[in-house]
């Protein structure tokens, strides 16, 4: 991500979303939650301020708070799929 960029990530629980806007755009991940799970379904972020790293650090704060709230995920999203398989030990 851009170190220049600031994101204020906020969650709205009654939206079932992780959102921050960029310039104007909320950016965001859509979930669910099932139980233990976190079912995380889509990622948006605008195509105006795309490639700045927004949909990574959403994705991220996703993940810390499944985390933090012992949650596991279940990425129904191809984006957050993508992080996932990115980020996982090889070996």
């Amino acid at each position: 991500m851009n170190d220049k960029l600031q994101l204020v990530i906020r969650h709205e629980s009654g939206c079932n979303r992780f959102i921050a806007t960029v310039e104007g755009h909320d950016c965001f991940v859509e979930y669910v939650q099932q139980g233990d799970v976190l079912r995380i379904f889509s990622t948006q972020v605008a195509a105006a301020v795309g490639n700045r790293g927004i949909a990574a650090a959403l994705t991220e704060y996703a993940l810390q708070y499944a985390e933090a709230h012992a949650l596991s995920i279940d990425p129904v999203c191809p984006y957050t799929a993508a992080y996932l398989r990115r980020r996982a030990p090889r070996g």
